[in-house]
Parts: C-alpha cells; sequence; structure tokens
C-alpha cells in the first residue's frame, strides 16, 4: 500500500454488505490508544440479527489482553511521513455466527474516534 493511502476503516458503526454463510466471522483488526472495542450486530439474509463484542489490542502491544490472536507482526510502518520503525501487531478476532444462516451485513461497533482511540478494521472472512 503506498504510503498515506487508506488500507483500513475505523469502526464507527458502518453497515458492510456481506453475502456468506459460514460458522465463523473472522476480523483482522488493531486497535490505537490502548484495547478497543464495542458491540456490533450481525444482519442475517432472513431478516433476523444478533449482536456480537469485539475487542482488541493496540497494535504496538506485543501480548494480547482481550482474548484476540496475533494475525501478523510487521517490523515496521508506513505513516503519513514514511516508514516508522516500531514494530506493529495486526490481531484476529473470531465471532461466532448462527449455523446455517446466510448473512447479509454486519454492523461495525462504533469504538471511538481517530484521535482518541479507535478499532481499525482491515478485513472481515466467513469460514
Amino acid at each position: 500500500m503506498p504510503v498515506g493511502k487508506p488500507d483500513n476503516v475505523p469502526a464507527t458503526g458502518q453497515v458492510i454488505r456481506l453475502d456468506a454463510s459460514g460458522a465463523t466471522l473472522a476480523v483482522l483488526a488493531a486497535a490505537a490508544y490502548g484495547a478497543q472495542g464495542g458491540t456490533g450486530t450481525v444482519h442475517y439474509a432472513d431478516g433476523t440479527s444478533a449482536p456480537y463484542t469485539l475487542w482488541v489490542d493496540d497494535w504496538y502491544a506485543t501480548s494480547s489482553s482481550t482474548g484476540a490472536r496475533v494475525a501478523a507482526v510487521l517490523a515496521y510502518n508506513n505513516g503519513p511521513s514514511g516508514r516508522i520503525a516500531q514494530p506493529v501487531t495486526f490481531w484476529r478476532t473470531d465471532i461466532a455466527l448462527r449455523q446455517g444462516a446466510r448473512i447479509g451485513a454486519v454492523e461495525l461497533p462504533s469504538t471511538g474516534t481517530l484521535s482518541r482511540g479507535c478499532v481499525h478494521v482491515f478485513a472481515l472472512s466467513v469460514g
């Protein structure tokens, strides 16, 4: 990803359309300014919905306080001014889905603001 280009979305209650079915929704994310999280909603294609809780650790953390699992550790990150020589951690959190149900959308939790800390979501996957 080029320096200064967005590669994630801050979780602020957005609804992301997702046409998939599976047992688990995997979220690849990292928090800023400490562990962050909140409650979101899985919207199923049949019109029903279910809340879920998403908590992830800070991207500078080296161990989890939230139960999230390490997905990747990178040696540096690209900031607005270029490379920053600080290792960063991406976290994976799994959310159990209703068996046999098709997802229509996922509503992300509203986790804060960029300046005060929030969850940055990099990817969603259903499996």
